[in-house]
């Protein structure tokens, strides 16, 4: 099954940031060894009107929590990012 896809619009600030998000996200997950195609698939993923299914919409929200959690160690401004990720999630919630 392919699973349920869901059109999401994005701005473009919010692909920059899910993109770098992720591409950070896919090296910490290289490094521990560790397989990398859903990343991957969600990095192809990413455009102005983004067509998610679930677990690519779950891995872009890992993605944003971990580089938040960064950006909260070094004392940034992570409002943009949360806001990202409440979208994501809202979308998340709607899929079946």
């Amino acid at each position: 099954m392919l699973g349920i896809r869901k059109k999401i619009k994005l701005t473009e600030d919010e692909r920059r940031i899910m993109f770098y998000a992720l591409n950070d996200f896919r090296t910490k997950i290289l490094k521990e060894g560790k397989c990398v195609d859903v990343i991957n698939e969600a990095m192809c993923a990413v455009k102005p009107k983004m067509k998610a299914k679930k677990d690519l919409i779950g891995v872009t929200v890992n993605a944003l929590i971990y580089m938040k959690e960064k950006a909260d160690a070094e004392k940034l401004d992570t409002s943009v990012i949360k806001d990202l990720i409440l979208k994501l999630y809202e979308e998340y919630k709607t899929l079946k």
